[in-house]
C-alpha cells in the first residue's frame, strides 16, 4: 500500500517508527524513553484510515491516564487534520484526502480514551445484570473509608473468632482490621471476585504444604533434612576421629541426631487429612527435639570438622523446615482467617451493589468478567473494532490484557451448539487459553518495561515482558532518543548498562527473571554518533552529603540547600525557572525543599499540597461552611471572624465568643448583636455586622447550591482571591484553592452536600494524606496557571514529561516498605499472614522474599524514569555514608558510586563511570540567609496605597444579563409554585440527591422522595429488601417511623413490580432492552432552559418507549400533569433520535395503585 504520504509530516518518522507504524501482525513496540511514541501512536492511527484498513471509529486506543489520552486525542486529530488540509499533490491522492477529510469530520466519535474509561462503559452497559446500580461512582474514595469502616465493626463482632485472636495484637484491633484485614479486600479483590474465594486460595497452600512436608522434612530430595544426615552419617564412617576420646560427647549427640532423622524418613508421608486432624503433634514435637539437638550440637567441643560443617547447614536450613511447621501449627487460625475473609469479601461486594460506590479495580475486574460471561456484550465489542492500540502497556496486568484478547478473538473460537462460551479449565490459565486464538492483525502494544513503576496501582510488568516472548507477537524496538542531548544518551548508556549496579545482569544460559528489567539496547540519536564523556561535559552528576558529618545542619536541610542554591547558579540571570524539575520519590520531605526555595526566591509550582490546611486559604473557606451546617461550632465561628472575609482583630474575636457562650445569644439576631456595638470599637463592629449579615445571606444558599458554587463565590466575588495576589509567597497559597474547587467539583459530581463534603474536610483536616477521607485528595489533578516556576513533582506524575534540568530526590539512602509487612498475596497461593511476635509461616517468608526483590526491582525502573526526563543534566542528591561494607538491600545509586569512586579520598573524574562524584559541603547555620516578608495586612496597605487612586478614576463595567428563563417541568403544571419545588414528583433535578434545604419535620414530599429512591433502586435490579436510604432521606424520624416509612415503600415497590407496567418493565430487563432510571435531562424547551428527570422509561419489543411517572397524591387529577409529560416525551424523543408518536406516558398513583395513561 502507498504511504509515501507519510513524508508530509512537519516531523519525519525515523527508521523504527515507521516498522513500527507499517506493523500490521500484533505487535508489541518496546519504546524507550523520548522515542517518540505519542508521535508513532498518532500517525499509525492516520495511516490505518489514510490506506483504508479502518474508520476512525473502528479504532479504539487506549492509554493510562485522562491527561494522556487528552494528549493523544489532540495528536492524532492534528495529526489527521495535517493530511485533510493539505493539497493533493504526488504523494498525496484525493481519495486520501477525501478518508482523512471524513476521518475529522466524525472524529468525535472516534475512541480515545483511558482503559479504566472503556471498562466503565462496558460495565453500564450490564450493570442491571450484576445488581449493580447504573449510575454507579468509581474512585470516589468513598469505597476505601466506608471498607474500613465496616471492617473495624465486622472484627469487632468476632473477637473472639481464632483468627483475631492470632494475629490481631492486643491494643491494635483498629489498626489490624482496617491495615491488614480491610486493606487484603481492597488490594487484592474486586466486586468481581468469586465467592470462597480466599478459602479455595487456603487449599491450594494445604496441598503446598503437604507436598513440602513429603518431600523436604520427610523426604530424601536435595534440601531435605535427610539429604544433610546422610552426608553427615558417611562423613562420621569415614572420620578416623570418630573414636578419639575428647570427641566422644560429640559423636554420641551426633548419632543421636542421625537416628531421630532416620526415625522421620521412615514416617508415613503426611495428607491433608492429617494436617486437619491435628494428628501431627507427636512428629511435631519429635522435629522440635531433633532441632535442639541440631543447635546444641553446633555449640559443642570435640567438633569433627568434615561432620560439623554439614550440621552447621543443617542448622541454617532449619528455619525452614520450622516455617513448614509453622503453617501446620496456625493451621486452624489460617482456616478462620480465610473464611473471615470471605464472609467479610461477600458483605463489602453485596454494599458495593446497593451503594454504587465502586474502585477502579472492580471497574476493569468486572469488564472481563463481564466479556466472558455475556456473549452479546462481547460480540457488540469485538466488531466494533478493527484496530486496538494500547500506550503505557507495562503499566497494565494481566486482567487487563486478556480483556484485550478476548476483544481480539477470532470469530467461531469456543463454539459449541451455536454458542460461544469460554470457559477456562482447571490448571489452565485464560492467557494461554486465548493467546493462540486471536485474530492476528488487531492489536497494537506500546510501552517499555523500564518504566513499569505503578505496581501500588496493580501494574505487573512481568506482563509486558511476557508479551516480547510470545511469539504470534512481532516485536519492534523504538532506540532513538528525541529528548536528551547526545553526551546524556551516552551516560544513560554507561549507567544503565546490564550488570552496573542498577539493573541486573543475566547470562545468556539462564531466562531472565519475569518481573525485572534489562537494558538490553543501547539508546542513540537519530543521525549522530555519541561523545566521549569528559569532567567538562559529564551531564549527570551524583551529590552526596556525608551523613556522618557533624554539623548543627540537619541533613535533610543540607541537601534542599544545595538543591535551591545550585538551581538559582544555573538559572542566573535568565531565571527560566520552568526549566527545572525536582522529582522526589514521596512528598515526605516537601516542606523542606520548598522553605529553602523560597530562602532563594524561587517561585515553584507541587503537583499535590503536603497538606492544604497549612495555610489560610482552605481553612477560611472550610470554616465559613463548617458553620454554615453546624452553626453551634465557636471555634469556627472564631477562625471566621478572623479571616480575610470579616478581617476581625483576635481580640474583638474573644469579645464577640464570650457573649456566643450564652446559650441564650443568637448571634444572627440584631437586636443581641447589638449587645457587642459597646464592646467593640465603631470599625470592628461594622465589620462584625458586615459579617453576619452576609452569614445570614449565604448560609441557606450554601446549604442549597452545588459546593463548587459555594467555593467561587466565595473566591472571586468575595474577592478572596485577591489576598493570594499580594507577594509570591502568596501566590502559591492560590493553588491550595485549586486544589479545594477540584475536591468540591468531584463532590459534586458524585452527588455528595455540603454537610459530607464538610465532614470529609475535617477528616482530612486531621490525617491529610491518608485514607481516612472519602475525599480522594491522594491523586488531584488539574491545570496549572504558573508559566515560569520549578515543578516540584514525584517521580511518578513526572512519567511522559521532560525538563532541561532535573534533580532526583529521595533515592538514596532507600528503605523498603517490604521488609516490616505482615501480610503478603500471590494470586496462586492466596494470602499469607503472621502473628505480630510471631513466626512467618511457609507462605508468608516466601512472598515476603519475593515482594522483597519485586519492590527493588521497581526501585531500578524509578531512577530510570527520573533520571530519563532530563534534557540537558541530572543532579541525583542525597545523603549517605556510603559504607561499602553496608548490608542494606536497597542502595542502587551508593553501590553505583562506589563502583567507581572512593568518596573517603580525593578523587579524578573517571571516565568509565558516565557521571561524576561531588560530595556536598555543609553549611553551617549561621551561614543561612534570613529574611523577613512583609506581613499580609503591611503588604495589603502598601499595595492599596499605590493604586488607590488609579482605581478611583476608573469606570464601572456595568454586567447585563442574557434573561434565558430555567425552568423545571413542574413549573409546567396549572398550580405550580415557588414552594412546591422541592416536590418529589415535581421532576426538579438538584445538583444532588439531597441537595434541599433541611426541614425540621418528614413532609409528605419527603416521604415521596422517600418512595422515589426505592423505585429507583428497584428498577436499577436492587431488591426493595436489600435497599439501605441515605438516613438524611429519613429525617428526624423515629425508630418505629422509620419502620413504617421503609415497609410502606417496599409495598409500593412490590406493587408495581406486579402491575401491568412492572411486568413490562421485567421483559424490558430480561430481552436486555434500553431501560434507565431516574434519567436527567437538560434541554431547551419553550424559550427555556427545562432540567429534570425522568422517573422511568424502557424500551418496548416493537422499539416504542415508556415513561412512567411515579405520583405519590392522595388524590388523582391526570389533567395538571399534561403540560409536565409533554416535556418529558419532547425530551426523550429528542436524546432517543425518535418519533414522539413512539412515546408513551404512564402516571403511575403509588397510594392507589392505579396507572394512568395520558
Amino acid at each position: 500500500m502507498n504511504d509515501d504520504f507519510l513524508n508530509l509530516l512537519d516531523r519525519k518518522l525515523d527508521d523504527n517508527q515507521i516498522a513500527a507504524l507499517r506493523t500490521t501482525k500484533n505487535a508489541v513496540i518496546a519504546a524507550g524513553a523520548g522515542s517518540g511514541k505519542t508521535q508513532v501512536l498518532a500517525s499509525r492511527f492516520a495511516w490505518l484510515i489514510i490506506t483504508g484498513q479502518a474508520k476512525a471509529d473502528q479504532i479504539l486506543t487506549l492509554t493510562f491516564t485522562n491527561k494522556a489520552a487528552a494528549e493523544m486525542y489532540q495528536r492524532i486529530y492534528h495529526t489527521i487534520k495535517k493530511f485533510a488540509e493539505h493539497e493533493v499533490c504526488e504523494i498525496l491522492s484525493e481519495h486520501q484526502k477525501k478518508l482523512a477529510q471524513d476521518a475529522l469530520k466524525d472524529f468525535s466519535s472516534a475512541h480515545i480514551q483511558t482503559l479504566d474509561s472503556y471498562c466503565t462503559s462496558i460495565v453500564r452497559q450490564c450493570a442491571n445484570r450484576y445488581g449493580i446500580k447504573p449510575d454507579f461512582s468509581i474512585g470516589t474514595g468513598d469505597g476505601q473509608r466506608s471498607v474500613k469502616n465496616s471492617a473495624f465493626k465486622f472484627i469487632l463482632q468476632n473477637l473472639s473468632n481464632k483468627a483475631v485472636v492470632t494475629f490481631a495484637s492486643p491494643g491494635k484491633i483498629q489498626d489490624f482490621a482496617e491495615n491488614t484485614f480491610a486493606s487484603i479486600i481492597l488490594d487484592f479483590t474486586s466486586l468481581a471476585t468469586e465467592p470462597c474465594y480466599f478459602v479455595r486460595k487456603f487449599e491450594v497452600q494445604k496441598q503446598e504444604i503437604v507436598e513440602a512436608w513429603n518431600k523436604i522434612i520427610k523426604g530424601k530430595e536435595n534440601g531435605s533434612i535427610y539429604s544433610f544426615i546422610d552426608t553427615i552419617k558417611e562423613n562420621l564412617a569415614a572420620s578416623d576421629k570418630k573414636n578419639d576420646e575428647a570427641k566422644a560427647l560429640y559423636v554420641k549427640s551426633i548419632e543421636k541426631i542421625i537416628e531421630e532423622a532416620e526415625e522421620i524418613v521412615c514416617d508415613k508421608d503426611i495428607t491433608k487429612d492429617d494436617i486437619e486432624s491435628s494428628s501431627l503433634e507427636k512428629r511435631l514435637d519429635f522435629l522440635k527435639t531433633l532441632f535442639d539437638d541440631i543447635l546444641s550440637a553446633t555449640k559443642m567441643t570435640g567438633k569433627i570438622i568434615d561432620v560439623s560443617t554439614v550440621v552447621t547447614k543443617l542448622k541454617n536450613e532449619i528455619p525452614t523446615y520450622k516455617s513448614i511447621i509453622s503453617f501446620v501449627n496456625q493451621y486452624d487460625a489460617l482456616l478462620a482467617f480465610n473464611k473471615l475473609l470471605d464472609d467479610f469479601l461477600e458483605q463489602t461486594n453485596r454494599a458495593k451493589r446497593i451503594s454504587g460506590n465502586l474502585s477502579f479495580k472492580d471497574v476493569t475486574d468486572l469488564a472481563l468478567k463481564i466479556l466472558l460471561e455475556n456473549e452479546d456484550i462481547r460480540n457488540q465489542e469485538k466488531s466494533a473494532y478493527k484496530k486496538i492500540m494500547i500506550d503505557e502497556f507495562q503499566d497494565n496486568n494481566g486482567k487487563n490484557r486478556d480483556l484485550l484478547y478476548v476483544l481480539a478473538l477470532k470469530n467461531g473460537e469456543f463454539e459449541q451448539n451455536g454458542k460461544c462460551i469460554i470457559d477456562v479449565p482447571e490448571n489452565t490459565t485464560l492467557h494461554d487459553l486465548l493467546k493462540d486464538s486471536r485474530e492476528e492483525e488487531k492489536l497494537f502494544f506500546v510501552g517499555d518495561e523500564k518504566q513499569s513503576i505503578y505496581k501500588f496501582r496493580g501494574a505487573d510488568v512481568s506482563v509486558f515482558n511476557e508479551l516480547t516472548k510470545d511469539d504470534e507477537n512481532e516485536i519492534v524496538s523504538m532506540t532513538y532518543n528525541y529528548r536528551s542531548d547526545a553526551v546524556l544518551v551516552k551516560s544513560f548508556n554507561t549507567i544503565f548498562k546490564n550488570g552496573n549496579f542498577i539493573f541486573e545482569n543475566y547470562a545468556e544460559t539462564h531466562s531472565k527473571i519475569d518481573y525485572e528489567a534489562y537494558y538490553e539496547k543501547n539508546a542513540a540519536k537519530n543521525g549522530k554518533s555519541l561523545p566521549e564523556i569528559t569532567a567538562q561535559n559529564v551531564p549527570v552528576h551524583t551529590c552526596i552529603f556525608d551523613s556522618d558529618t557533624e554539623t548543627d545542619v540537619a541533613s535533610k536541610d543540607q541537601i534542599a540547600y544545595f538543591i535551591a542554591k545550585k538551581i538559582a547558579e544555573i538559572a542566573g540571570e535568565k531565571k527560566n525557572w520552568s526549566d527545572f524539575a525536582i522529582l522526589d520519590k514521596s512528598r515526605t520531605d516537601r516542606a523542606i525543599i520548598t522553605k529553602y526555595l523560597d530562602m532563594f526566591k524561587i517561585p515553584y509550582e507541587v503537583d499535590m499540597f503536603k497538606n492544604i490546611f497549612s495555610d489560610g486559604v482552605v481553612n477560611d473557606f472550610y470554616n465559613f461552611m463548617r458553620i454554615c451546617v453546624y452553626p453551634s461550632d465557636m471555634k469556627s465561628f472564631a477562625s471566621y471572624f478572623c479571616s480575610p472575609f470579616c478581617g476581625l482583630t483576635e481580640n474583638s474575636a474573644q469579645t464577640i465568643l464570650s457573649y456566643m457562650n450564652d446559650l441564650d445569644f443568637d448571634i444572627t439576631d440584631f437586636e443581641k448583636l447589638k449587645l457587642l456595638e459597646k464592646e467593640l470599637s465603631k470599625s470592628e463592629f461594622i465589620k462584625l455586622e458586615s459579617a453576619i449579615n452576609f452569614y445570614k445571606e449565604n448560609k441557606p444558599l450554601a446549604l442549597q447550591q452545588k459546593i463548587t458554587t459555594t467555593v467561587s463565590y466565595l473566591w472571586n466575588e468575595k474577592g478572596y482571591k485577591y489576598e493570594t495576589m499580594l507577594s509570591e509567597k502568596h501566590r502559591l497559597c492560590a493553588g491550595h484553592f485549586d486544589f479545594l474547587f477540584e475536591l468540591s467539583r468531584q463532590a459534586d459530581e458524585n452527588g455528595k452536600n455540603i454537610s459530607w463534603f464538610i465532614d470529609q474536610l475535617d477528616n482530612l483536616k486531621n490525617t491529610f494524606g491518608s485514607d481516612d477521607s472519602d475525599l480522594d485528595a491522594g491523586d488531584i489533578s488539574y491545570p496549572y496557571e504558573h508559566e515560569q516556576a520549578v515543578h516540584l513533582m514525584t517521580i511518578h506524575k513526572s512519567k511522559g514529561l521532560e525538563f532541561d534540568h532535573v534533580f532526583v530526590y529521595g533515592c538514596v539512602n532507600v528503605k523498603l516498605k517490604k521488609e516490616n509487612s505482615d501480610c503478603f498475596f500471590d494470586e496462586k497461593a492466596g494470602v499469607s499472614i503472621k502473628p505480630e511476635n510471631g513466626n512467618g509461616n511457609w507462605f508468608f517468608i516466601r512472598q515476603k522474599d519475593l515482594a522483597v526483590k519485586k519492590e527493588i526491582a521497581e526501585f531500578r525502573r524509578l531512577i530510570y524514569v527520573a533520571i530519563t526526563r532530563a534534557k540537558k543534566d541530572i543532579y541525583i542528591v542525597g545523603s549517605s555514608k556510603l559504607d561499602v561494607k553496608s548490608k542494606a538491600k536497597c542502595k542502587l545509586i551508593e553501590d553505583l558510586i562506589l563502583g567507581y569512586y572512593q568518596p573517603d579520598k580525593e578523587y579524578d573524574f573517571n571516565h568509565e563511570a558516565g557521571f561524576d562524584f561531588y560530595k556536598i559541603p555543609p553549611v553551617e547555620y549561621k551561614t543561612l540567609v534570613h529574611t523577613r516578608e512583609k506581613s499580609t495586612d503591611e503588604l495589603r496597605k502598601s499595595i492599596i496605597a499605590t493604586k488607590k487612586d488609579k482605581y478611583a478614576s476608573s469606570d464601572t463595567i456595568k454586567y447585563v444579563s442574557n434573561n434565558i428563563a430555567r425552568k423545571t417541568p413542574s413549573s409546567l403544571e396549572p398550580e405550580f409554585v415557588e414552594s412546591k419545588m422541592a416536590d418529589a414528583d415535581s421532576g426538579e433535578k438538584y445538583d444532588s440527591a439531597s441537595d434541599v434545604l433541611k426541614k425540621s419535620v418528614f413532609t409528605a414530599a419527603d416521604f415521596g422522595t422517600l418512595a422515589h429512591s426505592y423505585l429507583e433502586m428497584q428498577a436499577k435490579g436492587i431488591k426493595a429488601e436489600d435497599y439501605e436510604p441515605d438516613s438524611k432521606l429519613l429525617k428526624n424520624l423515629s425508630e418505629s417511623q422509620v419502620e413504617k416509612a421503609k415497609a410502606d415503600c417496599i409495598r409500593f415497590c412490590h406493587e408495581f413490580e406486579q402491575c401491568e407496567l412492572g411486568l413490562k418493565v421485567e421483559n424490558a430487563k430480561k430481552k436486555k432492552l434500553f431501560i434507565r432510571a431516574e434519567w436527567a435531562f437538560r434541554m431547551f424547551y419553550k424559550d427555556a432552559i427545562f432540567t429534570g428527570s425522568i422517573d422511568l422509561i424502557f424500551e418496548n419489543d416493537d422499539n416504542s418507549y415508556t415513561i412512567v411517572d411515579y405520583k405519590s397524591d392522595n388524590q388523582i387529577d391526570e389533567s395538571k400533569y399534561e403540560e409536565q409529560q409533554k416535556a418529558y416525551r419532547y425530551a426523550a424523543s429528542k436524546i432517543l433520535k425518535t418519533d414522539e408518536a413512539k412515546i408513551s406516558n404512564y402516571l403511575y398513583f403509588l397510594k392507589h395503585k392505579k396507572i394512568v395513561k395520558l
